[in-house]
């Protein structure tokens, strides 16, 4: 499956950013995904149907192919969250003083079945309240991941 954040985005900064990134004359950034679906059809017309875009060069085969499997298949904008990858990193960093294997806290969020179980708590807790991890804030790319992970089937 071809992703915006992953597959898509680089090849936009790379061969459109110098015209259609942000703060550049043309209002279109893009970079930015919900200004590529917002202008999907204009942006599907000029790259893949008139192949007028990017001005003074034309994109490789291979990515207008990408492009258009990404437009064909969704437009996904990224790779579901998985636990092993995304969230226990934070789990580790943010949350295992307390809730840790053999800490004060009954929750060890750094297992993933414990996590799984609990996956509703941990939404409530970050996502909703925002009141955990005590003494700090999650940044918001964070909590969003978090909500991308309990929200897409908590994936191992």
């Amino acid at each position: 499956v071809v992703y915006f954040d992953r597959d898509v985005q680089p090849l936009l900064k790379t061969s459109c950013a110098g015209c259609h990134g942000k703060g550049k004359a043309n209002p279109n950034d893009y970079t930015d995904y919900l200004m590529v679906l917002k202008n999907k059809d204009l942006f599907t017309d000029r790259l893949l149907v008139k192949k007028d875009m990017p001005m003074g060069g034309t994109l490789e085969q291979h990515t207008l192919d990408l492009i258009t499997s990404w437009l064909v298949n969704g437009t996904p904008k990224a790779p579901p969250a998985s636990f092993s990858k995304d969230i226990a990193p934070i789990m580790k960093s943010k949350c295992a003083a307390c809730h840790g294997s053999g800490k004060s806290e009954p929750h060890d969020f750094t297992d993933y079945a414990t996590a799984l179980a609990s996956k509703d708590l941990i939404y409530n807790r970050i996502v909703v309240k925002k009141d955990m991890p005590m003494g700090s804030t999650l940044p918001q790319t964070t909590i969003d991941l978090i909500a991308s992970w309990v929200n897409g089937g908590a994936n191992p």
